[in-house]
């Protein structure tokens, strides 16, 4: 019953508005002179009509407040792929990893103590560094936050992978590298990497 509802509220606030702007609309119509409303023209190319469905679409569709991510659609594993193939030497499966431990898969994820934001939690140095960021906010953006995400990731993995190929470096995408190069350690956070990898890892 909730559905149909629904769709009858949302019939009704086009009626309204359709009846609001009728007499501008079909001013702009009948302005025209023979001939230059041909009967492909797409009718949003008038003025008044633009108005109006944009007047439309700012009842249907949500805002936006800060935190908040309006593409609750988006693809998650086809953006972490398309970030495989811009770094080169990452997997799938260590980002996909990474994204899990840190946010669970969630976009609007936050963390007040470091503070970070985002499905790769990231801190706003790392953000301005591998993410060009001018605003914190922006981290909430699930491309934005990969590609800062997965650039800091490059980089230790082309930087400790060598040393450390049972992959304890993860450890200094939580911890930082100054710490991990002093002997700072946190296994708990490499034991949830290894858990995502390695269901991920097929």
């Amino acid at each position: 019953m909730i559905l149909p509802t629904i769709i009858i509220f949302f019939v009704a606030i086009f009626i309204i508005i359709i009846w609001k702007y009728r007499n501008t609309l079909y001013a702009q119509i009948l302005s025209k002179k023979p001939g230059e409303i041909s009967e492909s023209q797409d009718i949003t190319e008038l003025p008044m009509a633009t108005s109006l469905i944009s007047s439309l679409s700012s009842l249907l569709i949500p805002v936006s407040s800060p935190g908040e991510v309006t593409n609750l659609t988006f693809d998650l594993d086809a953006l972490i792929r398309k970030w495989v193939l811009v770094r080169g030497n990452l997997t799938f499966a260590e980002i996909k990893a990474i994204v899990m431990v840190e946010s669970s898969g969630k976009p609007n994820s936050q963390n007040p103590s470091d503070p970070s934001w985002g499905l790769m939690g990231i801190m706003p140095l790392i953000g301005k560094t591998y993410g060009n960021i001018t605003d914190n906010q922006q981290l909430f953006d699930p491309d934005v936050n990969l590609k800062a995400g997965t650039g800091f990731l490059s980089h230790l993995k082309a930087r400790y992978h060598k040393q450390y190929p049972d992959y304890q470096w993860v450890q200094a995408y939580n911890i930082g590298e100054t710490k991990f190069d002093k002997g700072t350690r946190n296994p708990q956070y490499y034991q949830r990497f290894l858990h995502f990898f390695n269901q991920y890892n097929k």
